[in-house]
């Protein structure tokens, strides 16, 4: 009996002593537990924060994205008209050499008929001299006169066809692809010109715009109205311009009430004058 007791009492301290290693054991491994699942915790945080940055950076590199293709349409947009502009100016270009080859041919047109009509002038002037009756002399001035107005209007024309030369020389000048050999050349070919002919193409220039108040072609007068801008005076003689081309010369006789009152000169264009033109004055 007395050891069975003591056997019991054996086992209950053994049980006791199992309890109690088993309740340290179990509270080290509860604690190893809580400080793991406290690291998973902020290591998720950690993980949670860099997912934000990476979201705003997605967000950040999406909204750049969008603006470059944004910038990358206005690009091409402007590019088109670029490209546009630059077939426009090539086309006015064109249409300007053509028109400086045509004033080109013309004024060297105008000069060869120029020669001539001073060729003819000098002959007649040598055969005045030289002519032993009175109806010869009177026909040969008459002849005289007649190549000197002609001569005159010639005058008047290469220098109106040197005007649109300039004309189209400025414009084809002012095209972002103008070949510079023709600008270069075309002074050139003036002051060659101006040598050959003895014409002087530089100094002519339009000047400022009239309107003619009336004109009476049966005896050849013309009115102006004489504006402050053109400072027309007595005595002088006038070239009037129409779209770059000379129409009428006009010998400014009288200055009255703000009228300019001229005759005609030979070689006009009388069907090109009518009341109420706008006209420009070519100095």
């Amino acid at each position: 009996m007395n050891i069975l007791s003591l056997i019991l009492r054996i086992v209950a301290v053994l049980a006791a002593v199992a309890a109690g290693a088993l309740f340290f054991l179990t509270q080290g491994k509860l604690e190893q537990k809580d400080a793991a699942l406290q690291q998973t915790q902020s290591s998720l945080q950690s993980t949670q924060g860099n997912l934000d940055q990476a979201i705003a950076r997605s967000e950040e590199l999406d909204a750049q994205l969008k603006q470059a293709n944004q910038s990358a349409s206005d690009t091409q947009r402007t590019l088109d008209s670029v490209r546009s502009e630059m077939y426009t100016a090539k086309k006015e270009l064109s249409r300007a050499q053509q028109a400086i080859q045509s004033s080109e041919n013309k004024v060297t047109e105008l000069e060869r008929k120029a020669q001539q009509l001073n060729r003819d002038l000098t002959q007649a002037r040598t055969a005045a001299a030289s002519a032993s009756s009175d109806s010869q002399v009177a026909d040969l001035q008459a002849r005289i006169a007649e190549l000197e107005s002609a001569n005159n209007q010639l005058k008047d024309e290469i220098a109106s066809a040197s005007q649109q030369l300039v004309a189209a020389q400025s414009t084809a000048s002012s095209a972002p692809s103008a070949p510079s050999a023709a600008n270069s050349g075309f002074s050139s070919q003036l002051t060659s010109r101006t040598q050959s002919t003895g014409y002087s193409y530089q100094p002519a220039t339009i000047g400022p715009q009239v309107t003619i108040a009336a004109i009476r072609t049966n005896d050849g007068v013309l009115t102006l109205k004489n504006t402050p801008e053109a400072a027309i005076s007595a005595g002088q003689q006038v070239t009037l311009v129409k779209d770059y081309s000379a129409i009428a010369r006009l010998q400014i006789t009288e200055l009255k009430d703000g009228l300019a009152i001229g005759h005609i000169l030979p070689g006009s264009q009388l069907k090109a004058l009518s009341a109420g033109l706008n006209v420009n004055l070519l100095r």
